[in-house]
């Protein structure tokens, strides 16, 4: 599947309307590029090391401890760990500490690294209201 054709498929608010560049967005967090992600073709290794993390990060994520969380996700991403629930629990840390660029990246990567077209769809949802939200914080 094209990811450009399928994303300029959906509708998205014109980029001139924005006042800002989501090409010019950067993490305020130190997560590694893509290609340095361990474990990238082997789901079940990513899986024994990386969803232990996820799973410590998801219930300090709950306790109020958003940025322990974020840290415990990125470590489980660096090993590989890749499930649609990262995604959402990093998405709902971002968007609880109003770091909207961090959503919107994040999501981004969700929507590129995903073949589950349902979660995709839901994932463009969130990333459009990010957006719209970053627009307003400026």
């Amino acid at each position: 599947m094209d990811v450009w054709k399928y994303l300029q498929q959906l509708s998205l608010p014109n980029h001139e309307e924005l006042s800002y560049s989501f090409n010019s967005l950067r993490s305020s967090y130190n997560r590694i590029p893509i290609e340095k992600i361990k474990n990238l073709n082997d789901f079940d290794k990513a899986f024994d090391q990386g969803f232990p993390l996820f799973q410590k990060g998801q219930k300090l994520r709950k306790q109020g401890e958003i940025e322990q969380a974020i840290a415990l996700y990125d470590r489980a991403r660096s090993l590989g760990y890749d499930a649609p629930a990262l995604y959402n629990e990093y998405s709902k840390a971002f968007r609880s500490l109003k770091q909207y660029a961090d959503e919107i990246l994040i999501l981004e990567e969700a929507i590129l690294r995903s073949s589950q077209e349902d979660k995709k769809a839901s994932w463009q949802l969130r990333l459009e209201k990010a957006k719209e939200l970053l627009n307003r914080s400026r």
